[in-house]
């Protein structure tokens, strides 16, 4: 290429031909050059050197990107891992605060000796039956002692807690599609049996080197130019030459 006098690319130009001018659909390279055979070779090296970058290119681009999905999905399954440990923990946390308020009100029942659920109701009649009206606001140790402390042998006994954990369930789920999710590894066996893969079936580049259009520039003119020049230049020569002779042929007569 170091060889070439100029060269130049020209991008594509009116390609719909809508406007008036020339029109060109392509890059096209410009060129001056002294060796058409070393030319063309110049452009099928090209050719195969853009095909081979533009290859690269695209490896280079998707291993980033599925490493970069594979990192996201690694640290969503992490972020849901914690929020499963947190959720553990805090029942953990509410179950210790529960048994302690059920003692506490077990004690209080016991004390006053109240055995059985003691809270007030109230009864009235209706259109449609018989409506209870039940006091919320009552102390709790009113449920009685007995209540108190079997609802606190059901906890203590629980085998299972994340049964009586909420939302455990659908964060479970969602680790375990994303644990499951084969997508990445889906796309990299897809992606390997690409043309971009397989060196022989790829090309990004389309380069027509057998279509190369080539014009010679004529130097008949300056030929020409230059043979007036050397001839005037013989002739001022001849003259001067004859004119010494003559002037040397006189002295001596």
């Amino acid at each position: 290429i170091a060889s070439a006098a100029a060269i130049s690319l020209l991008p594509p130009i009116n390609v719909d031909g809508t406007a008036k001018g020339g029109s060109r659909r392509h890059w096209t390279i410009e060129f001056e050059f002294n060796d058409k055979e070393k030319w063309l070779n110049v452009l099928a090296d090209v050719k195969t050197k853009a095909n081979k970058n533009v290859k690269d290119l695209i490896r280079a681009n998707f291993s980033t990107t599925l490493a970069a999905a594979q990192k996201k999905k690694i640290f969503e399954i992490e972020d849901i891992s914690t929020t499963i440990d947190n959720a553990l923990s805090d029942y953990d946390s509410k179950t210790d605060d529960r048994l302690a308020f059920l003692w506490e009100q077990s004690a209080i029942a016991r004390k006053l000796g109240i055995e059985n659920n003691t809270i007030e109701t109230q009864s009235f009649g209706g259109q449609n039956g018989v409506i209870t009206n039940v006091k919320t606001d009552m102390p709790f140790y009113l449920r009685g002692y007995e209540a108190i402390e079997k609802e606190i042998e059901l906890i203590e006994a629980r085998e299972n807690k994340k049964a009586f954990v909420s939302g455990l369930l659908k964060l479970e789920q969602k680790k375990r599609q994303l644990e499951q999710d084969k997508t990445l590894e889906r796309a990299e066996a897809l992606f390997a049996d690409t043309p971009v893969m397989r060196s022989d079936d790829f090309s990004a580049v389309v380069m027509t080197v057998a279509a190369t259009k080539f014009e010679s520039k004529s130097k008949r003119m300056l030929m020409l130019a230059m043979a007036v020049v050397l001839g005037g230049m013989v002739g001022t020569i001849y003259v001067l030459i004859a004119n010494a002779m003559r002037k040397r042929n006189e002295k001596v007569a």
